[in-house]
């Protein structure tokens, strides 16, 4: 049986969630714990994490000597 894509997007989330939590995960274990992709899960967190890095940088006020500079 064929799992819907809204239940795999799920359990992915649920698995990103148990890596953050704990502190030495090993993601092999996790991908078998739920039922997912390695490779997916692998490149999830990838994005979660660069997007994350992003999101900090996004609409940051210049400081003074930056705003000289232009």
């Amino acid at each position: 049986m064929t799992a819907t894509y809204a239940i795999i997007e799920s359990r992915i989330q649920k698995a990103i969630d148990v890596i953050n939590m704990r502190e030495n995960s090993n993601r092999a274990e996790i991908t078998c714990e739920f039922h997912v992709s390695y490779d997916q899960l692998r490149s999830r967190l990838r994005d979660y994490q660069f997007k994350t890095a992003v999101q900090e940088l996004h609409n940051k006020a210049l400081k003074s000597d930056q705003k000289s500079a232009l």
